[in-house]
């Protein structure tokens, strides 16, 4: 059974002061987070409508069944000749025993998109979904996170954990 699904954002209506064109100068330090909640949908929600202060609750104890959402905030991607950033990540999560329990090798953090203004915050255009299932070890879960600016050429990490009985 699939455990995993690849969702994309719906990104059409972004917080309109968070992102927009900038010079191909060089920016900030590509910085990322990841956070794992069940509370995605309201998330995205907030994010789509650009509705200010709306939180990312983590979950820390996950029930079994619940759909989670590994969502990936990331700042300081370098903006190419044309003003977009291309950056990509690679998420990984592994089960209480350290085995790799999915993965998303090549997902986009964000490309040939308006890079973020330096010092804002962006959400990732992709997710991992998590649905912890009956069979499935009790424990850690982990979730890790490498992300790469392709045109600054840095890479960052991020990584949490929440918890199943």
């Amino acid at each position: 059974m699939e455990r995993w699904l690849r969702a994309t954002v719906a990104v059409g209506a972004l917080l309109p002061s968070l992102v927009f064109a900038q010079s191909a100068a060089p920016s900030a330090e590509l910085k990322i987070s990841v956070v794992v909640t069940a509370e995605g949908d309201a998330l995205f929600n907030a994010w789509d409508r650009g509705k200010p202060g709306f939180k990312v609750v983590p979950v820390r104890d996950a029930a079994r069944g619940q759909f989670l959402s590994a969502v990936i905030l990331f700042s300081g991607c370098q903006a190419d000749a044309v003003g977009n950033c291309n950056a990509e990540m690679s998420i990984t999560a592994y089960d209480p025993t350290g085995k790799e329990y999915g993965a998303m090798p090549e997902a986009e953090l964000w490309k040939a998109k308006p890079a973020p203004q330096v010092g804002a915050t962006q959400l990732s255009r992709d997710y991992m979904g998590i649905v912890i299932e009956p069979t499935d070890p009790s424990g850690t879960y982990r979730v890790s996170v490498v992300a790469r600016d392709l045109n600054s050429k840095q890479e960052a990490k991020s990584e949490t954990t929440f918890s199943v009985k």
